[in-house]
C-alpha cells in the first residue's frame, strides 16, 4: 500500500470530475427528446430566384451522448472508489497523536473542503492555517513517498 501526494490530488480531481460530469448528464437528460427548430435560407430554382426561409422542425436526442458520459462518469468513480480504499488505509495509519494531521487530510482531499484554511476551521483546531498545513506538510514529507516523474535526457552528439 503505497500512497504518494499525488494520490490525494488525483483523488481530489477525480471528485470534481465525477460533480462535473453529473451535472452534464443531467443538463443532456434534460433535453433529450425535446423538440428544436430551426431555419434554412434558400431560393426557388427558376428565375426570379427569390430568396425565402424555410423552418425545419426536429426532436434532439443525446442518448448515445448520455450513455457515453454514463460510461466515463462509471469508470471515473470506480478509480476514485479505489483510490479511495488506499487513502484510507493510509489515513488509519496516522497515530492518534496526529489526529489534527488526519482531520485536516480528510477534510481538505477526501471532503473535498474548498480552502485549506476551511479544512482546519472544520477540524476545529485553534491554530493558524498556515502553521498547520505546515505541520501536515512534514509529516506527509516523512511518510509519503513523493514521486517525481522525470524525462529520460536525450544526449545529443
Amino acid at each position: 500500500m503505497e500512497v504518494t501526494i499525488n494520490d490525494f490530488v488525483r483523488y481530489r480531481q477525480l471528485k470534481q470530475e465525477c460533480t462535473r460530469l453529473t451535472r452534464q448528464i443531467a443538463k443532456l437528460e434534460e433535453t433529450n427528446g425535446r423538440e428544436v427548430t430551426d431555419k434554412a435560407t434558400g431560393s426557388l430554382p427558376y428565375f426570379p430566384y427569390t430568396e425565402r426561409h424555410i423552418p425545419i422542425v426536429g426532436l434532439l436526442h443525446n442518448t448515445a451522448r448520455i450513455n457515453a458520459k454514463k460510461d466515463e462518469l462509471a469508470e471515473m468513480m470506480q478509480n476514485a472508489r479505489e483510490l479511495l480504499k488506499r487513502l484510507n488505509a493510509f489515513l488509519d495509519t496516522i497515530p492518534r497523536d496526529k489526529k489534527d494531521i488526519r482531520d485536516v487530510l480528510e477534510l481538505y482531499y477526501i471532503d473535498c473542503i474548498r480552502s485549506y484554511e476551511k479544512a482546519v476551521e472544520c477540524a476545529g483546531l485553534a491554530v493558524d492555517a498556515s502553521s498547520q498545513m505546515q505541520k501536515v506538510r512534514r509529516y506527509m514529507r516523512k511518510n509519503i513517498k513523493i514521486t517525481v516523474k522525470t524525462e529520460p535526457e536525450n544526449d545529443i552528439v
